[in-house]
């Protein structure tokens, strides 16, 4: 758990996630890198295919 504290930490100091009434959120600038990064998972999900 204190590894992923520590993260947490980091996202939310860059201002990738934000502490709401109902939990943590993505910001914007966290939406936006996760649209970025979506074809990135897309492509090595593909590529692990290759590897069965």
């Amino acid at each position: 758990m204190k590894v992923f504290n520590a993260r947490l930490a980091e996202l939310k100091a860059v201002g990738i996630v934000e502490l709401r009434a109902e939990g943590y959120a993505l910001t914007a600038q966290g939406r936006g890198l996760f649209e970025r990064l979506a074809p990135l998972d897309a492509w090595a999900k593909d590529w692990s295919r290759t590897l069965e």
